[in-house]
């Protein structure tokens, strides 16, 4: 979700937790793969070939269309 462009509020409400909640669990994966900025992140996970999601939206954020 991070990789698609989603900010910690809209991975919440799409995961159902609070904002802190998503917020504590990117910071712990920033200290796991040793990055500190979201953008790093992203660059981190693309070069190991992580994808995003098939949660149902698409990297802009809309609802896919069915």
């Amino acid at each position: 979700m991070i990789c698609e462009g989603l900010a910690d509020a809209e991975i919440a409400k799409e995961l159902a937790v609070s904002r802190n909640t998503v917020r504590n669990q990117v910071a712990a994966i920033y200290g796991k793969v040793n990055v500190h900025r979201r953008s790093a992140l992203i660059v981190w996970a693309r070069e190991r070939g992580v994808r995003g999601s098939s949660h149902g939206r698409s990297r802009a954020g809309e609802r896919k269309a069915k």
